[in-house]
């Protein structure tokens, strides 16, 4: 549709207990969760392809919850995802 913005992502949440999640900031090249979606922010797409592997290394529902949720949560109305290995 005219005037719409269509972003894809994937690979975009690691383990909150991963050593560079940092509380969900991440740090430099690693666990860069809040920094990919800021700039999905700054693109305000209609809706973001999840386009898998949306949480790593467990895709468990408190550890996804402390992780994904933290970035992303605020965009799931927009979300359309399509799940990866890490999903399963």
């Amino acid at each position: 549709t005219e005037g719409s913005t269509l972003v894809a992502v994937g690979d975009v949440a690691c383990d909150p207990a991963d050593p560079d999640f940092a509380g969900g900031q991440g740090r430099n090249d690693r666990c860069a969760t809040a920094a990919t979606s800021a700039l999905v922010d700054a693109l305000s797409p209609t809706a973001v392809l999840l386009l898998g592997d949306l949480q790593y290394a467990s895709g468990a529902p408190d550890a996804f919850a402390r992780s994904f949720d933290l970035a992303w949560g605020r965009h799931k109305p927009k979300l359309k995802p399509a799940p990866g290995n890490h999903e399963y």
